[in-house]
């Protein structure tokens, strides 16, 4: 190709990299789905003969931003997609995920799981790699937390202690983790459950703990239409139109996300917003919305102002789990399995944060995030934030802490 234009394999490249993430996911999990429910969401890498740790598990989408995030290192752009083979011949293209080469007149993309494996440990963002080391050293927390229980004396005496329940009744944790069935969904089909570790106790009784092993990460991440939905079944309410409208917006599922940002021409500390909103999929920061309809954007944050509690309560305990017993009930930050976090211990009944939220009223901070023209929206034990195209409600422990010590019992 460079014999025949020099500008056309660097206008090539270029593209592939610009869209690097978007080719990951439509090769591993759109392909040409239409409906959402019939894209994947993890690639599974089983190996009989390792027995049942002979596996590894990467989340699709969250793999999808670390690879956005590696694309706008300049030196990792041109390193991870670039031509094979010396003195740039080509016969092949290197991608962060495999590679790219030509098989009957086709194009055929190639996977590799050790490149998959180098991208997942990069520091892409600070402690957050997304690749299947964070998912199985989730799990393997919940294994080792559920078996300290079941083991250890001193630990379990401890933990009743801080729930109220007498050491004697105790009799077996189990952890959810990599083995936990799906259960059924409030809208229909199956879904996973919030509950990480349970607790049974003499008489039938149950704890469901939902494990936190970092005081700072994802808790719930769903398309705003299921969202909307799930919500509505779970709290038997209907969310305002205008409401619907403005989540669809925020992270590019409406169908005229484009057209609005093409008609947008607002700067927001010097930077034109619709550059940052392309790069995401057509999504509409906070600014834009509130241009765009300034009725809409306030009913927003305060439908999510007079909801907290219950949206808190979403997050952290029900998802769209129908059965309420399977519902999470206990909030707990606890790190066994990273020496760097083992300091991390932090209890708390999810009711009671639900219940500060609705002493705490007009004081809850939800508003217009700080950063990027209104890229998040900030919430008392969090904030909201677009990730790949839905709705990523991330948790942070000092807030639900601040919480708490402002709001007294």
């Amino acid at each position: 190709m460079y014999g025949y234009d020099d500008e056309m394999p660097v206008q090539l490249l270029e593209w592939f990299r610009q869209n690097c993430d978007k080719i990951f996911l439509f090769c591993f999990a759109i392909g040409s789905a239409k409906d959402r429910r019939e894209m994947a969401d993890f690639m599974w890498y089983k190996t009989e003969e390792q027995g049942d740790d002979g596996f590894e598990i990467f989340d699709l989408r969250r793999f999808a931003k670390t690879i956005q995030l590696a694309m706008k290192s300049k030196e990792k752009r041109t390193s991870m997609v670039r031509p094979n083979d010396e003195m740039q011949i080509g016969s092949t293209i290197a991608f962060p995920f495999g590679n790219l080469q030509q098989h009957e007149n086709k194009l055929q993309f190639r996977h590799s799981l050790k490149k998959m494996r180098g991208l997942a440990l990069l520091k892409c963002e600070g402690k957050n790699n997304f690749g299947s080391a964070p998912k199985v050293s989730g799990h393997k927390n919940e294994e080792m937390i559920a078996e300290a229980l079941n083991r250890n004396a001193a630990f379990r005496a401890h933990f009743c202690e801080r729930i109220g329940v007498n050491e004697s009744d105790f009799v077996a944790a189990t952890a959810g983790g990599r083995h936990a069935p799906q259960v059924e969904s409030v809208i229909g089909g199956k879904t996973a459950e919030k509950t990480d570790i349970r607790i049974l106790w003499k008489g039938g009784a149950l704890t469901n703990i939902s494990l936190k092993k970092d005081a700072a990460g994802q808790v719930y991440l769903v398309t705003a239409r299921n969202f909307v939905a799930v919500y509505e079944a779970q709290y038997h309410v209907t969310v305002p139109d205008k409401v619907r409208r403005a989540l669809a917006l925020f992270i590019g599922e409406a169908d005229d996300s484009k057209a609005i940002l093409d008609a947008t021409d607002i700067a927001v500390d010097g930077e034109n917003v619709r550059g940052m909103a392309y790069e995401q999929n057509n999504r509409l920061v906070f600014d834009v919305i509130r241009n765009y309809d300034a009725k809409m954007a306030s009913m927003l944050l305060d439908w999510l102002k007079m909801q907290i509690a219950s949206i808190c309560e979403l997050c952290f305990s029900a998802g769209a789990v129908k059965d309420r017993d399977k519902w999470a009930n206990v909030l707990w930050y606890k790190n066994l399995v990273d020496a760097d976090g083992q300091g991390l211990d932090f209890l708390v009944p999810i009711n009671r944060i639900a219940s500060a939220l609705l002493r705490n009223g007009e004081n809850n901070v939800v508003e217009r995030g700080p950063r990027n023209a209104g890229s998040t929206i900030q919430l008392p034990f969090g904030h909201l934030q677009y990730h790949l195209k839905q709705l990523e409600f991330y948790q942070q422990l000092k807030k639900i802490q601040s919480l708490l010590a402002t709001v007294s019992e």
